[in-house]
């Protein structure tokens, strides 16, 4: 694949100089949606119908968050994959309806890797008491590439159950954590695959009296159960490492990025324990109301901030998101919702951090009001930057890694009502200097827009993913390609400091499921800014 600079570039800095010595060489009722890439909004819908009855079960963003990774129960049960950068109501990109006899788990996980896309099923065998567990991973990139959309991977842990299962993988989606309660033999099993091939790297059973969670640190050197009033603490290959007990179960667990912190919900208060020569012990406790139960809470990747999704548990319908500074231990803020005495049940159902701990999502059920059930907030304030008030309760949501756009899967009535029918939504702040506008197809266009103030010209850089940022002299920001090989296509900026361009694909059907790996950079005064964006678009 070659790309050339559409147009020659005046100027002579020696960056610009590099790039364009260098690009010869690059290888390969529906609800209003914003069309307009930077302004704050609904982007996409995909909407269960009578026809074709689901409800979200879980979401994920994957393939470097090109993707959104989706599971959904009923009737209609199945897995797909949607893409990250459509508008309006949108079909997925593909679908998997070999899990549509699943049993009520069928729950997802990915990575950033474009192959991660992990997914758990359990099915009757021979009956709804009795469930074989399937482990699976999907490929954007296979499916990208046209063929059917069928398992990389699959498998079985070999256990005939009557209990749940869940499923964690780190953050590149390299390995694969599964922890599934064996009712019969009052045991949890927990094994850790790799997550290229699926093979089972280690392995063990404990006892215990249920499961309700697991967690993996985002360097997938830490993993924890909590099984019961126990809390059970392994290595990177599922081995024990320490066990701990809690007053109550519990699925409130979260570590921080390398592991060395784990926090841990309760009753009336919030654990934060810290790893040492010795294990874990406890650092700080988080209190609360003693009829307050902290149902979910996220540690940002690295360590920063702690959001903690409060219920309460004698009204049932309060509601309260606090967000904690981790090194102080300081309450940043906290946010409150109050239902009405003896109305719907409001729960915070998931509460994600980004990684940088920047901003803080929580999705619940609501009270049938017009509060929100989706929230998206800045750290530094309880301003919401996203409020939306959705037709029913929230099942799952996921925060991509910049923080500025929301996957969420909803049930279209409120949680403690009847439906068959759901919805998953993408909501976007708007707030991204470079963005992607639709898929990229063989044969057609990737569709760019990057936008900065006070920018003159758009310089579209094309290459590799570089593995720590460069600073450039004379330039602004960093860097974030690899300087080698970096193709360089230059458009003018309109009075907004916004460049639109449609860069022809490939039109070798080999290129599919290739990634494109994109930054900007704006000539503002003569000088250039980087984009803090980078996009990873795959070719479909």
């Amino acid at each position: 694949m070659l790309l050339r600079p559409r147009r020659p570039a005046p100027g002579s800095s020696r960056f610009r100089a590099a790039c364009f010595a260098a690009s010869a060489l690059l290888a390969a009722a529906a609800p209003v949606h914003a069309q307009d890439p930077f302004a704050a909004g609904l982007r996409w819908t995909r909407a269960a119908t009578p026809a074709d009855p689901w409800i979200p079960r879980s979401v994920a963003f994957g393939a470097e968050d090109g993707v959104v990774w989706a599971s959904a129960t009923g009737a209609g049960a199945h897995l797909e994959l949607d893409g990250a950068s459509a508008f309006g109501a949108v079909p997925p990109l593909a679908r998997e309806d070999g899990v549509a006899n699943a049993l009520s788990v069928l729950s997802v996980a990915a990575g950033s890797a474009p192959t991660a896309c992990f997914s758990v099923a359990q099915f009757g065998q021979p009956d709804a008491a009795h469930r074989r567990t399937q482990l699976a991973r999907y490929s954007p990139v296979q499916a990208a590439e046209g063929g059917a959309f069928v398992p990389a991977w699959s498998h079985d842990p070999g256990l005939v159950v009557n209990g749940p299962a869940r499923i964690a993988c780190d953050a590149r989606g390299t390995r694969l954590f599964l922890a599934l309660w064996n009712d019969a033999a009052h045991t949890v099993r927990v094994e850790a695959l790799d997550g290229a091939s699926g093979a089972v790297l280690g392995l063990v059973d404990f006892p215990a009296t249920g499961l309700s969670e697991l967690a993996a640190s985002a360097d997938g050197a830490r993993i924890a159960v909590t099984a019961g009033t126990a809390l059970w603490i392994g290595d990177a290959n599922a081995a024990p490492l320490q066990t701990l007990s809690l007053a109550a179960s519990t699925r409130a667990i979260t570590f921080s990025g390398d592991g060395t912190r784990l926090a841990v919900g309760g009753s009336g208060a919030l654990t934060v324990f810290a790893e040492g020569p010795g294990g874990y012990a406890s650092a700080f406790t988080v209190p609360a109301a003693a009829n307050e139960l902290a149902a979910r809470a996220e540690l940002a990747r690295d360590g920063s901030t702690l959001a903690i999704g409060w219920w309460n548990a004698a009204s049932g319908v309060d509601v309260r998101l606090e967000v904690l500074d981790v090194p102080t231990h300081a309450r940043l803020w906290q946010t409150v919702q109050l239902g009405t005495p003896g109305g719907l049940q409001n729960l915070p159902e998931v509460v994600r951090v980004s990684p940088d701990g920047a901003r803080i999502a929580l999705g619940t059920w609501g009270d049938g009001s017009a509060n929100p059930e989706l929230q998206l907030f800045d750290r530094a304030s309880s301003t919401p930057l996203l409020a939306v008030d959705l037709p029913g309760s929230v099942q799952a949501l996921a925060l991509d890694a910049s923080g500025t756009r929301v996957a969420v899967g909803f049930k279209n009535a409120h949680a403690n009502q009847f439906a068959s029918t759901g919805q998953f939504r993408l909501y976007d702040t708007g707030e991204r200097d470079l963005v992607v506008r639709g898929d990229a197809r063989i044969g057609g266009a990737l569709e760019l827009s990057a936008k900065h103030a006070g920018a003159s010209e758009v310089l579209y850089l094309f290459g590799q993913r570089a593995p720590a940022p460069l600073h450039p002299a004379g330039t602004v920001g960093d860097l974030l390609l690899r300087r080698a090989r970096l193709v360089v296509v230059a458009v003018g900026a309109d009075a907004d400091g916004r460049a639109d361009l449609a860069q022809p694909s490939p039109a070798d059907p080999v290129l599919r499921g290739r990634p494109w790996h994109v930054q900007a950079a704006f000539r503002v005064n003569g000088v250039l800014h980087f984009s803090k964006s980078v996009v990873d678009p795959l070719i479909w």
